[in-house]
This record gives structure tokens, sequence and C-alpha cells, in this order.
């Protein structure tokens, strides 16, 4: 029966934290290596060496991160300037910090990746008498291979039903000996008892969760249930064991919205919280949260859940391309440019007028002057005259026609703007609240 627990206990872990394995960089991953745990007791306690070192893998995976010594750093840059490596490194920011992501690997493993290898072996105790519980003691090595030292074992010691009741618990005193720096547990419980329990945004259990593993210092809480207030709140972590137990407030007023977008498929999230993709109906209450859809190659939108109808109502959200947007932003900006331009143009037909007018007025003062006395120089002012009058009049038609273009740029540049702006404005299609 110990046997089934255990073993079924680490069939759900797996699937839901599954391993957090994933491509590997020598610069930004440190490589653990977890082989098997050598059982030095008898052939009926073979069933927890996979269990052991599983545990430990999955443990180790969950570590915020591994930290590096100056010698680990010395031999990672060093590592930097040969060619082979040359590729691995142009992908990191050109320099290698202190803190590396955890990537946990099955043993045996090989020395290619220099990782570190966490090997080591148990044994379970006989029974003290009938009915008591066996004694389980377990050592845990370590062996760098960027150093080429081996670390202070680790010792554990407790009861098997300790172990099979809390593995992680269990091999939490290894771990925190492991990763050389201050971690802390947490311990969550929330009321209703299948309330999703998330901490800073990654899943951590279903009703409670037990060692959830962090750093000190503040921690996002998330807590959700269909029909439940969603609980946040940033918990200060300041000593191992950190519990906390919230109870969900019923949600009032809730509200059906059924959210349809052209085209279908955008992905809907309730702030951070992935909803699904559209068509889709959501039940929210009234609040201040955020409604964001988004869809590869369109704009993202977004609304207001406060801001939305107040009743049950189908909601249609129209997505702009990308492509289309920038388009019809550039086409925006150049109608803003000639409608900033334009007038300056305009104005300056209209001193040009004015010059104009001044001579045209001057030339037909000097005709009159001369008039009869000097014919020729009457007609020569006259005729001087009668041009700068076509001038003032052309002048002033050009101005006209200018103001004229420079105002409809400007209207068709609010008109672009409104066009775009327009594009994810949920349209209120059929209200169903009776």
């Amino acid at each position: 029966m110990k046997k089934f627990l255990v073993l079924l206990s680490l069939i759900l872990f797996i699937s839901v934290h599954g391993t957090g394995f994933g491509d590997f960089n020598i610069f930004t991953d440190r490589k653990i290596v977890v082989d098997t745990l050598e059982n030095l007791g008898g052939e009926e306690d073979d069933y927890l060496v996979e269990i052991l070192s599983e545990q430990l893998r999955l443990l180790i995976s969950e570590a915020p991160f591994i930290s590096l010594t100056d010698s680990e750093r010395t031999f990672l840059l060093t590592l930097s300037l040969k060619e082979e490596y040359g590729e691995l490194f142009a992908q990191t920011d050109g320099s290698i910090g202190y803190r590396l992501k955890p990537h946990v690997a099955a043993g045996p493993g090989e020395t290619a990746d220099y990782p570190l290898f966490v090997t080591g072996r148990y044994m379970i105790g006989k029974e003290e008498k009938p009915g008591g519980t066996k004694l389980l003691e377990v050592q845990v090595d370590v062996y760098n291979s960027m150093t080429d030292m081996e670390r202070e074992p680790a010792v554990l010691t407790g009861s098997l039903s300790d172990f099979i009741d809390d593995p992680r618990g269990f091999l939490f005193p290894f771990l925190s000996q492991f990763l050389r720096y201050t971690i802390y547990r947490m311990h969550l419980s929330a009321d209703p008892a299948d309330a999703f329990i998330r901490v800073d945004n990654r899943f951590a259990g279903i009703g409670s969760a037990s060692n959830i593993i962090v750093t000190p210092g503040l921690h996002r809480v998330t807590i959700t249930h269909d029909g439940y207030r969603e609980y946040r709140d940033l918990v200060q972590v300041s000593q191992d064991g950190f519990t906390k137990h919230v109870s969900l407030q019923p949600e009032t007023g809730l509200i059906t919205h059924h959210i349809n977008t052209t085209p279908e498929g955008a992905r809907v999230f309730l702030d951070e919280s992935f909803l699904g993709l559209t068509p889709l109906s959501i039940t929210v209450g009234p609040s201040n949260r955020t409604l964001t859809l988004s869809k590869e190659g369109y704009r993202t939108e977004s609304a207001i859940i406060q801001d939305l109808p107040q009743q049950e109502s189908t909601l249609h959200f129209n997505l702009l391309q990308t492509a289309l947007e920038e388009e019809l932003k550039g086409k925006a900006e150049r109608q803003l440019k000639w409608a900033k331009g334009l007038p300056y143009v305009g104005l300056g037909l209209l001193v040009s007028s004015i010059f104009f007018g001044i001579q045209e007025t001057s030339k037909q003062q000097e005709a009159d002057l001369y008039g009869s006395s000097d014919p020729d120089r009457a007609d020569e002012a006259q005729t001087a005259s009668d041009v700068y009058h076509t001038l003032l009049i052309s002048s002033l038609a050009l101005a006209g026609g200018v103001f004229t273009v420079s105002f409809v740029k400007t209207v068709q540049y609010f008109n672009s703007y409104n066009s775009i702006s327009e594009y994810g404005v949920p349209i209120v299609s059929a209200e169903v609240a009776f």
C-alpha cells in the first residue's frame, strides 16, 4: 500500500509540475545530473531507487536559481573564449551572471556540459516493534565537474512514513544545503478546497500546496475559483514554514459575456489568466480587471470589465491586422505632414498677395498721375497695375485653395486615426438579459 501511495503521488506530481527540462545553454543554465540512488538494504526496498531519484530531480528543478561561485564563473568565462562555444555565448548578453537556471537531467550523464553530479545511497531500517515506524536514511553526494570538487554530503534521516506522506519535506534539507542560499517553504490552503493556487504566476496546487520553495522576500499569491472573487496578495516571506489560509468570497452580480472576434481564434486573458480562444463565454463580476484579446499578426485589444454592459450580452471585437495598422498610421502621418506644412505655403501666398496689392495700387496711382501729360508712361504704369492685379487675384485664390486642402488633410488625419481606434471597440450585437 505504501509503495502504491508513493508511486501515485509521484505520477501526480510529474503530471502537474512536469520536469522543466528544455534546451540547454551552458552560459545561462546549470546542468544537474541526478543518478539513481543505491539501495544498501534488501531487494524488497528497491522500489525506492527510482522514486528517490525522481523526487530529487523534481525538487531541484523547482529551485529559483543555481548560484555560481567565482571559480565556476572563471571556468565559464574561459570556456566562452573557445571557438566551439562561441555560438552559445553569443545567445547571452555578453556576460555571465551569478545565477543560472536549473537544468535537471537523469543520470548517468556525461561530463561534456560540466554538470553537478548528484548521487547517493539509502537504507531502510527494520521496524522497532510490530506496527512500528521504519527508519529511512539517505545520503546525497554532489560532485562539481567544473571545479573537480566534491561537496559535503547531505545526510537525511527520518521515518519512511514521513517520506511517503511528504517526500518534498523529507528532502528539503538537502536542497537547502545544495543551493547554498536561503530558501523557505510556503504552505498555502484555500476554501473552497478545489481552488487553484498560484505563486508568482506559477501553478502550486489545488486546494492546498505545501513546501512551495521560495526565496526570502515578497511573493505574489493568486487563488481563483469560478463563482468566487479572485484573491491576490503580495506576501512577505521572512521565515521557513510560512503558512496562510484564504477563504474566497462568493462573487455577486455575476454577468455572462459571449465574446466573438473577427477573425476567430483570439486568445482571451482576464488580467494574466488565460481563459480560452474565441468564440468564448465568460462569467465575471463587475471589477476593474482587464480583458485582453490577442492573436498573432493582429493588434492586441483590451477592455475594462467594469466598462462592459452590466447585463448578459454578446460582444464582437474586430481585430486590426498589425500590417494594416502600420499602413493606416503611415497614411495618417503623411496627411498630418501635409496638414502642418500647407498653412505655411498659404501664409506665404498671403504675404505675396499683400505685396501684389501694394504694387497694384502704386502703379495705378502712377498711371493716374501721368494721365494725358505722358501717355506712354501712363500706359506702362497701367499695364503693370493690371499685371499686379492679376497676380493678386491668383495669389489669393491659391492661398484659399491651400488652406482648404490643409483643412481637408486635417480632417482626413483625424478620420484615419478614428478608423484605427474603431477596431477593438466592442460592438454589443445582442443583449439577452431577459
